[in-house]
């Protein structure tokens, strides 16, 4: 089972609160797309795996809109999100095998590649 946006938990509270009621996390894929709060993460590499800038999309939340010459120098949504993985790995001192695994080996598996 891939569990969405860490269960639509934006936020550590959220999570902490979901995480109580699964029984152990063992058992699930927990996608990460739209999740970039830094504590998130802080809290699922500790439970589960062992600031918020402006962005080019047009989603809808996304409501501070500037000229296009100022918009172009936002990031992508899905940097910001790779670097908060990558900020909580590096917090966390995974190792090459533990950060492959997380973003490779997840992957691999959830997708069933050779």
């Amino acid at each position: 089972m891939i569990i969405a946006h860490f269960g639509r938990s934006f936020c550590p509270y959220y999570l902490r609160k979901g995480l109580t009621g699964t029984g152990g996390a063992e058992e699930f894929y927990f996608d990460t797309s739209a999740v970039i709060d830094p504590a998130t993460y802080d809290l699922a590499f500790s439970r589960i795996f062992k600031d918020h800038n402006l962005c080019r999309e047009r989603f809808s939340w996304n409501t501070l809109h500037g000229p296009p010459e100022v918009e172009a120098t936002y990031t992508f949504f899905l940097c910001e999100q790779m670097r908060v993985i990558l900020d909580a790995v590096e917090h966390h001192r995974f190792s090459k095998t533990e950060t492959e695994g997380l973003l490779w080996g997840n992957a691999r598996r959830a997708l069933k590649l050779a």
